[in-house]
């Protein structure tokens, strides 16, 4: 167990290791849309998967 600070929204955290728990296990429950990922190798910092927007969300949506 942890102990954080209290998260305003729209900050943005970093969690440097999470185990199992990356993206092949996230959904989107509730609605939430999905974070961003990047790797950090060393100094360099490369995006993998840009945030998901709610507009990408509810894109195929019918009614």
């Amino acid at each position: 167990n942890r102990k954080v600070p209290t998260f305003e929204p729209g900050e943005l955290i970093a969690l440097m290791s999470a185990g199992a728990y990356g993206m092949v296990m996230a959904t989107n429950y509730n609605s939430h849309p999905l974070p961003a990922e990047i790797l950090i190798d060393g100094d360099q910092v490369q995006l993998a998967r840009k945030r998901q927007t709610f507009q990408n969300l509810v894109e195929g949506e019918e009614g």
